[in-house]
């Protein structure tokens, strides 16, 4: 999918001859230090930003994107936001995802009557109802409590099997990570390269924190990032 990218900033070098090569249909969680680029990678590959060189090929995909704010519409309700994405066909599905998302009986809510982690699952929803093949999630859950954390991790990968997309998605929450993706990728400091990439071929069902295999992934991942922050 990414071949070759080179981006900078004047004279900050945030990307210099970057590849990665994306599967459909899986989850990409990405990782590493703060500022490294991660955000403008999303970006760039939903041709939010431009780059100096290299090749972004999505082969004709589409993109919905959830960014770290919610961006909703402050004069439609929250399901008026929901169905300008969402098609006729489809509208049934908005109570579905209301209901996944603990949020039903706020649908006739305005977004300045919901909390920034309300705001931030209603975007989500909104996400998954507009229609696209490959998902990129800019740590959507950081508003989110932790309780409700886990059971929007669940959600959200049933709804990724639901509408078979591509998820590529940043995270600084490693367990986030270990439950929701199929690949998990570390990055540098800018300009960033890829340090390590752990492939979890365990079910989500069996993912579990005494896992021996997801420990073991867990602790190189840890060191990793480790040494990319220092």
């Amino acid at each position: 999918m990414i071949k070759n990218l080179s981006k900078n900033f004047g004279e900050i070098v945030v990307f210099d001859d970057f590849s990665l090569d994306i599967e459909e249909g899986k989850i990409y969680c990405i990782m590493g230090p703060s500022g490294c680029g991660k955000t403008t990678l999303l970006r760039i590959i939903a041709n939010l930003e431009s780059y100096d060189k290299g090749n972004i090929d999505l082969k004709g995909k589409k993109i919905s994107f959830i960014f770290q704010e919610a961006r909703l519409l402050p004069w439609k309700t929250v399901r008026g936001n929901l169905e300008l994405v969402c098609k006729a066909k489809e509208i049934k599905k908005i109570d579905q995802y209301l209901e996944v998302m603990e949020l039903k009986e706020y649908e006739h809510s305005y977004p300045k009557e919901l909390s920034g982690g309300m705001k931030q699952r209603v975007s989500m929803i909104r996400a998954f109802l507009y229609p696209h093949d490959i998902l990129l999630m800019d740590e959507p859950f950081q508003a989110i409590d932790v309780k409700l954390k886990e059971k929007l991790y669940k959600e959200v990968y049933k709804l990724h099997k639901e509408v078979n997309n591509t998820i590529i998605a940043i995270t600084h929450d490693l367990e986030e990570a270990l439950f929701l993706a199929d690949k998990i990728i570390i990055l540098s400091q800018k300009p960033a390269k890829i340090l390590y990439q752990a492939s979890l071929d365990i079910p989500r069902r069996d993912r579990n924190p005494d896992h021996e295999v997801l420990t073991k992934v867990k602790k190189q991942i840890l060191k990793y990032l480790y040494h990319a922050s220092v």
